[in-house]
């Protein structure tokens, strides 16, 4: 199963706990998860301390970041070797069939303070529906690799109508 399913499977069942459990059962599921994302990321730590003694160890992180189950999970633990803004760039080269299906070029991408500003330029203008989806696509996608991302704003501009002009004769 895709992680991004797995993740949205915990949410689900915790907000389940949430609602329908005691408080004390709910808060002691919360505990529960902290603890297993804690030794899950003391392994996963460790692991990297273990690769960075092999020669080879830039080729393993690499491969470790091309994958989507291990780039997630590392990014998920604040363990990616990637730095935020680079995995910012990731997902919208990842998203570039996405961005052209609405006919928009990505202008620039910047992530300040957990908000992620996407500037797009269009040939036409898009209809907001279609933006919105976009932007959920976008949010989704930052979810699983930059989880220090918590807002997406979108800023389209619309390249100008070329006006033809009289030619003027002497």
């Amino acid at each position: 199963m895709a992680p991004e399913m797995l993740m949205r499977q915990i949410e689900q069942h915790l907000a389940v706990l949430e609602e329908q459990a005691a408080p004390r059962t709910a808060e002691s599921a919360r505990e529960l998860v902290r603890c297993l994302l804690a030794v899950h990321r003391a392994g996963l730590g460790r692991m990297l301390e273990l690769i960075a003694q092999n020669p080879q160890h830039e080729v393993i992180a690499m491969a470790w970041s091309a994958d989507a189950l291990v780039s997630n999970l590392l990014a998920l633990h604040d363990l990616h070797p990637a730095d935020p803004a680079t995995r910012v760039r990731l997902v919208v080269q990842q998203m570039r069939a996405a961005f052209d299906a609405h006919g928009l070029a990505v202008l620039g991408a910047d992530l300040e303070g957990g908000e992620v500003r996407l500037r797009l330029l269009g040939g036409i203008p898009v209809a907001a529906e279609s933006l919105h989806a976009l932007q959920i696509q976008v949010q989704e996608a930052l979810a699983a690799l930059v989880p220090e991302a918590t807002a997406v704003v979108i800023e389209e501009q619309s390249v100008p109508a070329r006006v033809a002009l009289p030619l003027i004769s002497s």
